[in-house]
């Protein structure tokens, strides 16, 4: 469990029992799993809830799409985030976990995580280029997702794609 994780676990369980940190974040993710209740006391002083629904190295998060499920029951604005496998099938990933998404009762926004540069491919840009091309292409084109954005840091993105890389007009969120 990542240090994020835990202060998350935390944030959590002290808006089980107090209001007063909650009444301080903008928003939030978690990959543990919450209650309807502790879904309902971050919400009400949140502008957004992130849930992880696919997770490296390639599996669809059930624990996430079970967060998505509790908050579109407490009709809630969710959005959903991948963790990609750049040496996966970028159509394979996209159609798995739309496919789950798709089990829920309305489309999900979905952010992209681009992270670890170790694990995409270091000697080849136009590689990565084209698995993030593909993605968000399908993605946008999935019963369960839309709307693709990208989150990621400026090192990331340019050890990644390469500084000269333009997305265009797709979304690109740097942290």
């Amino acid at each position: 469990m990542c240090i994020r994780d835990r202060f998350l676990i935390f944030l959590i369980t002290l808006c089980t029992s107090t209001h007063l940190l909650a009444q301080r974040v903008y928003a939030f993710d978690t990959t543990e799993a919450m209650t309807e209740k502790q879904i309902k006391c971050m919400h009400s002083k949140n502008k957004g809830m992130f849930f992880r629904a696919y997770m490296y190295p390639g599996l669809v998060d059930k624990t996430g799409i079970e967060n998505i499920r509790l908050g579109e029951l407490a009709s809630y604005t969710v959005a959903a985030y991948i963790v990609p496998n750049p040496k996966m099938s970028a159509i394979q990933q996209a159609d798995e976990m739309c496919t789950a998404l798709g089990k829920l009762s309305r489309s999900i926004s979905v952010a992209i995580d681009i992270e670890n540069p170790e694990r995409w491919y270091t000697d080849d840009l136009a590689k990565n280029r084209l698995f993030i091309e593909t993605l968000m292409g399908k993605l946008n084109r999935n019963k369960g997702c839309y709307s693709p954005f990208i989150l990621t840091n400026e090192f990331n993105f340019n050890k990644i794609f390469g500084a000269d890389y333009k997305l265009g007009n797709k979304g690109l969120y740097l942290w």
